[in-house]
C-alpha cells in the first residue's frame, strides 16, 4: 500500500465514519453527494492530494480503478465480447484476469481488442470440474511450460470440486497439490475453486503449507467458522454477485468477519449474476453494483471497500502497478 492509497482510504474514513466507544464501525447517516463523493475519490481517479500555491488542498489525478480478480471472457455466452470490455472501461474497472479451466485447451486463446478496455491479464489453471486421469501430463505440461513462458500472472483456477457428476476427489486432490507446487516454486499466485469442499481446501493448504505469492479464494462459500483459518494463511476472500441475493446466508455470514485487509470483490462473469441485475449474465461492469451491495451487508462506505479490494489485489498481482 503506497502513502498515497492509504491516505486515501484514510481520509475516507476520516470523512464517512465514526466510532463509537467500545462497539465496531457504524455508518454515519450519509447523503446521496456523499455516496457520490465517496466513489469519486475512487472510479473518477481522484486518489492524491496536496497543497497548490495558495495553501488550499487540491486533488491529483492518478490513473487507477476496480480490479475483476476473476473473469471466463472466453464463455460462448458473452456474444457481444466488445461490449462487456467496453462496458467494463466505462465503469472504472481498469484490470481483469482472464481465468483458465484447461490449460492445453486455453494457452492459444486470444481475445480480440475492443475500442475500449480494461487491461486483461491470463491466468491458467486446471480446473478441478475437467481434470482427468488420461490427460495429466498433457495439461500439466503446458501449464508448466506456459509458466516458464511468463505467460501468466496466476495459476487458477485449481481446487476442488465435491458436487455430483464431477471427476474423482482424489483425482482432483492429486492435481491440486500438485499445482499448488508449481505456484510455490514459480512464485505465482493461486485462484482458489471450491464447492462443498471447502473443508477439504482447508485441509490440503494447511498441509501443503504457506504459498509465497499468496492466492485468492474465489466465491468465497465457507463458513465464517473458517474464515480466521483461512485469513492465518493471508489469502484473499473474494465475494460475487452470488452474496448480493438474501438466501445465500452462508456467505452473507461469512462476509461480514473477513477482515478488510483479506477481501476482494469480483464479477465470476458469466456466472451468478448480482440481484438486481438487467442482463442474464455477470459482467465486469457489474462490479461497483456488487460493491454497493457488499458494502451495506458489512455496514461500510462503498468507496472504502472498493479502495481496500483494489489494494489488496495489487498486493496480490504486482504487476498492476506497473501498468495503467
Amino acid at each position: 500500500m503506497s502513502k498515497t492509497d492509504g491516505g486515501t482510504l484514510g481520509h475516507v474514513r476520516n470523512t464517512f465514519w465514526h466510532r463509537r466507544s467500545g462497539v465496531g464501525p457504524h455508518r454515519s447517516r450519509l447523503s446521496g453527494a456523499a455516496l457520490r463523493h465517496a466513489w469519486r475519490l475512487f472510479l473518477g481517479k481522484k486518489f492524491s492530494t496536496r497543497r497548490n500555491a495558495a495553501g488550499r488542498l487540491v486533488t491529483e489525478r492518478r490513473a487507477s480503478g476496480l480490479i475483476d480478480p476473476l473473469v471466463h471472457l472466453d464463455d460462448p455466452r458473452y456474444e457481444d465480447l466488445s461490449g462487456v470490455l467496453h462496458r467494463a472501461d466505462h465503469s472504472g474497472v481498469r484490470h481483469l484476469v482472464w481465468a483458465g479451466t484447461e490449460p492445453m485447451t486455453d494457452k492459444d486463446k486470444k481475445i480480440p481488442p475492443a475500442e475500449s478496455q480494461p487491461n486483461i491479464w491470463r491466468a491458467l489453471g486446471w480446473h478441478p470440474a475437467f481434470v482427468q486421469s488420461e490427460t495429466k501430463k498433457e495439461q500439466l505440461g503446458q501449464l508448466q511450460k506456459s509458466i516458464d513462458d511468463q505467460q501468466i500472472v496466476a495459476i487458477g483456477e485449481i481446487g476442488l470440486d465435491a458436487r455430483n457428476n464431477m471427476p474423482d476427489i482424489l483425482l482432483q486432490e492429486e492435481i491440486f497439490m500438485a499445482q499448488l507446487e508449481m505456484a510455490r516454486d514459480a512464485a505465482l499466485p493461486v485462484i482458489i475453486h471450491a464447492a462443498k469442499a471447502w473443508g477439504r481446501v482447508l485441509m490440503k493448504l494447511k498441509h501443503f503449507g504457506k504459498l509465497p505469492a499468496g492466492g485468492l479464494l474465489h466465491a468465497f462459500g465457507a463458513s465464517a467458522e473458517m474464515v480466521p483459518q483461512f485469513a492465518q494463511m493471508d489469502l484473499i476472500m473474494s465475494f460475487g454477485g452470488l452474496a448480493t441475493h438474501e438466501r445465500a446466508k452462508k456467505m452473507r455470514a461469512a462476509l461480514k468477519t473477513v477482515p478488510l485487509n483479506l477481501l476482494a470483490v469480483e464479477s465470476d462473469g458469466p456466472d451468478h449474476p448480482w440481484v438486481h441485475a438487467k442482463r442474464p449474465l455477470s459482467e465486469p461492469s457489474d462490479l461497483p453494483h456488487i460493491f454497493n451491495h457488499l458494502s451495506e451487508i458489512r455496514g461500510e462506505i462503498p468507496g472504502v471497500l472498493a479502495i481496500s479490494a483494489t489494494q489488496n489485489l495489487h498486493r496480490l498481482f504486482p504487476q498492476f502497478q506497473k501498468t495503467h
